[in-house]
């Protein structure tokens, strides 16, 4: 990579937080250089500060209160560092584009998806007449994937899936054809067969506009595939820098060699419980239907099958494994087991009564017992409320605790049974935690209820190796002090295998294997199965 080629250069980029317990270093000195036309890969832990990075690569870090930003950031010799606001919007989506880690976050829920890539166009062509832009938005959905292109022009973000929201995502990106992409985490919540399909659809695209591609995750074996060069960050430094073939550039630290070895797929299933476990949960025959409005091209009512004729046991104490692609219906099951959706069709049994989303919302103790920990901890924790707000709310609502003395004894045993330090951690708000202590922080709030049903839904999708390691081993450890049964979601089979003893693989809404994990993911009979297990990262 020579020097003249490149169209990228950061030189010790440092940001300090202050804060009222001090100055926090975010970021120290962090210099590297992007080739045009090359790609850029960027990995590390959680709160490493990769995405800090990337922020302020889009200028969305200088004027934040309470940071303090130093450095510089040369674009074709332009030092960003030092733009002015109106400087920053000729760059900022025209020149220099990014996709976030979460497109359903990224987009708004009150405008169609058409509209919004219409928009970037228009605010960055203010020239361009309308039509010309619903036209450029046409062609953009086709570009990357979308055939049903009317219908994703019409539709607002919760009308689709998180491939096909990624991919909208995507297309606001390349809607100026920027000479720079930044890419978050794009496909951290997808399954093997999405991620691969848009890390295809981004190459493709890179190589169509000779479009320079800077592509963050924790995972390395996506990196080693797409990247040219792959730096490593730790703690707010650059650990390691290394091409994708291995080859060091600074040495290999002991953390690097940690780091790579967590990357590689886990082969070790979780020990079977022999013991006779009695039914706790008994699904039966459950199916579920939305019907929707669609305005275009005529108004009228359409009807989805989510769910067809799924049939689920869960013994007392087990974790079962329900694992699908994005879309198969995994989410809504788990919705409708925890009360907050209805089945269209069929029963479930609790303890041999049944139980609905009518009989859950009246009786606080069978909520209390059957909980559900969402896929996005960002989004589901309150933002106004520090973590200390949030457990005391908990313990409020349901009556845990009779004096203050003993919620706060409450409090001080979970936090540390989920290592994390009180005295720094009850005082925070969401955004100021990393992504595993949010994590940490959503089983904590569930686990003061002491429920007997725990469902994770894509809980751990969006964590990197250490943390996904260590949250694996906290839930293995504190299943077997609370005793709680769990029914764990996620379209990742590495996962799966660490934590369950038994899975059920869903597709379009149907129950197609089930059996023990060893033997199910050892001798998979359905294609989806085998699609799920080898991931395919092959990119030519």
């Amino acid at each position: 990579m020579h020097k003249e080629t490149e169209i990228l250069k950061v030189n010790n980029l440092s940001i300090r937080y202050n804060s009222s317990e001090g100055v926090k270093p975010i970021l120290k000195d962090i210099t590297f250089f992007v080739p045009k036309g090359k790609t850029l890969g960027i990995t590390g832990a959680s709160g490493s500060g990769k995405s800090m990075t990337a922020l302020s690569l889009m200028g969305l870090t200088w004027d934040i209160d309470n940071f303090n930003v130093s450095g510089d950031i040369l674009f074709e010799g332009i030092n960003l560092a030092k733009l002015s606001d109106a400087q920053w919007t000729k760059i900022r989506g025209r020149r220099i584009s990014m996709i976030f880690q979460h497109p359903q976050a990224a987009l708004n829920p009150l405008i169609k998806c058409g509209d919004q890539i219409a928009e970037a166009i228009l605010t960055h062509s203010p020239a361009t007449d309308k039509k010309t832009a619903h036209n450029k938005t046409m062609d953009i959905l086709h570009q990357v994937g979308l055939n049903d292109a009317v219908r994703i022009y019409q539709a607002y973000p919760h009308e689709l899936s998180g491939g096909q929201l990624q991919r909208v995502v995507i297309g606001m990106a390349i809607s100026n054809k920027p000479d720079i992409i930044i890419a978050d985490e794009p496909t951290s919540s997808l399954d093997a067969g999405n991620a691969s399909e848009i890390l295809k659809l981004l190459k493709k695209i890179q190589l169509q506009y000779d479009i320079t591609l800077i592509l963050i995750t924790h995972d390395i074996l996506v990196l080693q595939r797409i990247s040219d060069q792959i730096i490593l960050f730790k703690d707010g430094t650059i650990e390691a820098d290394f091409d994708n073939r291995g080859a060091f550039l600074n040495g290999c630290s002991d953390y690097t060699k940690k780091y790579l070895e967590l990357a590689s797929p886990n082969r070790e299933y979780r020990k079977v419980i022999s013991s006779y476990q009695p039914l706790l949960l008994d699904i039966k025959h459950i199916s579920k239907t939305f019907t929707t409005s669609r305005y275009f091209p005529f108004y009228s009512k359409v009807k989805q099958t989510v769910l067809q004729d799924v049939n689920l046991e869960l013994k007392s104490g087990s974790m079962l494994g329900l694992l699908g692609a994005s879309g198969s219906g995994k989410t809504t099951l788990g919705k409708i087991i925890s009360g907050i959706i209805d089945a269209s069709e069929g029963i479930i049994l609790f303890h041999e009564k049944i139980v609905s989303k009518f009989k859950i919302s009246l009786d606080k103790g069978l909520r209390k017992n059957i909980q559900l920990i969402f896929q996005d901890s960002y989004t589901s924790l309150n933002p106004k409320q520090t973590v200390g707000q949030m457990l005391n709310e908990v313990i409020s609502f349901y009556q845990l605790a009779a004096t203050i003395q003993e919620r706060d004894k409450i409090i001080d045993r979970l936090m540390d049974q989920l290592l994390l330090d009180k005295n720094s951690i009850l005082n925070k708000y969401n955004s100021q935690l990393s992504g595993g202590q949010r994590q940490r922080v959503a089983l904590a709030r569930t686990l003061l209820l002491k429920p007997e049903i725990i469902i994770f839904d894509e809980s751990l999708s969006a964590l990197d190796q250490f943390n996904q390691k260590n949250i694996i081993e906290l839930i293995i450890h504190l299943q077997s002090e609370y005793g709680f049964s769990g029914i764990f979601i996620s379209h990742d089979a590495n996962l799966v295998r660490s934590l369950c003893t038994e899975v059920m693989i869903i597709d379009q809404g149907e129950i197609v294997e089930h059996g023990p994990v060893a033997e199910i993911f050892n001798h998979p009979k359905h294609e989806i199965t085998k699609s799920l297990l080898y991931s395919n990262y092959d990119l030519k």
